[in-house]
């Protein structure tokens, strides 16, 4: 072959090369330019329904809207948006006008529209629907949570906790601990102060949960129980607490600060300090200093002389959160030159003397 043709071939691929970019180029700016004028018609939509009917929403609000008001005549397109701008409207106000605009989401059927969103394939349409559902408080919810609590998709499960929690669902608590078994911990770790928000449960319901419940739960109980009957879960806990898993050992011992004195885990608090498991002793000695009690003194000015560095430093940091009569101990520690119980007085002295210590740097 000529080499002349050679060179027109080359030139005729690279041509085609060239154009197929720029197709593709041109291809794409046109996609892109349909999701903008998508966007933009959506935003002028949504801007529209809403100065068209905000006049009528507010008159639900102060309930002086009726079947004949023009909420009650839209099309199915327009209606979804106005049950997102009512939505909206709900979460902004509060009494009488909460209540009708409630009144209002309920009459136009969108309970209803969210209870068929709640079977939808889409988890952020059944995420929508137990956002809608709790905000409105609807008896849909309340029949639907234990359902709920076993879909397949993380942020509904938490999602319709944190619903159970503002309805006062006390009654889904047990199917709430049952789905906290295959939930991770750092999930867990934010669903026990939901549960601290309903009203009281009886003491004796939540131990039996607690007991029926696997190791890893357990430790998320613990502070409930103290929160529901903290003189029985000091009992029940302290005196079983060598049955339990470590993790468990160490939530109950987080949990003494709820105590308010020192009497009453003298016994307990001599046996954690005298065990060789420097993370129980650790979380005690906090614990000790956020009780504020005198009488814990004995046992923080003990963890100064521990072999591990994170108890002595806890204890120190306890000593200096009692104010001056703190820290004037902690500089006679540091003029003792007792080894571990100086060095780690003379350390919290500095921080404290250049303004660093603070009762949050308990470890």
């Amino acid at each position: 072959m000529p080499s002349f043709m050679t060179e027109y071939i080359n030139d005729a691929f690279v041509l085609k090369i060239c154009i197929g970019c720029i197709i593709l180029q041109i291809t794409l700016i046109f996609i892109l330019f349909l999701f903008y004028l998508k966007n933009m018609f959506s935003r002028l939509l949504k801007q529209y329904v809403l100065e068209k009917y905000e006049y009528y929403i507010m008159e639900a609000a102060l309930g002086k809207v009726d079947k004949t008001s023009p909420l009650f005549r839209t099309a199915p397109f327009i209606r979804k948006i106005l049950r997102i701008i009512i939505i909206n409207k709900i979460m902004s106000v509060g009494g009488d006008a909460r209540k009708g605009l409630i009144e209002l989401y309920k009459d136009l059927g969108f309970d209803r529209y969210d209870e068929k969103l709640l079977r939808s394939r889409k988890w952020y349409h059944r995420l929508s629907a137990v956002t809608s559902l709790t905000i409105t408080k609807s008896e849909i919810l309340k029949n639907s949570a234990c359902l709920i609590l076993k879909d397949r998709n993380l942020s509904v499960r938490v999602s319709v906790i944190k619903a159970i929690s503002v309805l006062n669902l006390k009654e889904n608590i047990s199917e709430i601990i049952k789905c906290m078994e295959t939930l991770p911990d750092w999930v867990n770790e934010r669903i026990i102060p939901l549960l601290m928000r309903i009203e009281k449960i009886p003491y004796d319901e939540v131990m039996k949960i607690f007991n029926s419940s696997p190791a890893r739960v357990k430790r998320y109980i613990a502070p409930l129980l103290f929160d529901t009957d903290r003189e029985q879960a000091l009992w029940d806990l302290t005196n079983n607490f060598n049955e339990y898993d470590f993790e468990t050992q160490i939530s109950i011992v987080k949990s003494i600060y709820k105590i308010d004195s020192i009497d009453k885990i003298i016994g307990f608090a001599e046996t954690i300090m005298n065990s060789d498991k420097w993370e129980l002793k650790s979380q005690l000695t906090k614990s000790l200093g956020m009780i504020k009690d005198e009488k814990a003194l004995p046992f923080l000015i003990k963890g100064l002389d521990d072999k591990n560095w994170f108890v002595r430093y806890n204890s120190a940091v306890s000593i200096a959160s009692f104010g001056e009569k703190g820290l004037e101990m902690l500089a006679e520690f540091a003029g003792s030159k007792s080894g571990f119980k100086s060095d780690i007085s003379k350390y919290i002295l500095d921080l404290s003397r250049y303004g660093f210590l603070n009762e949050e740097m308990r470890v």
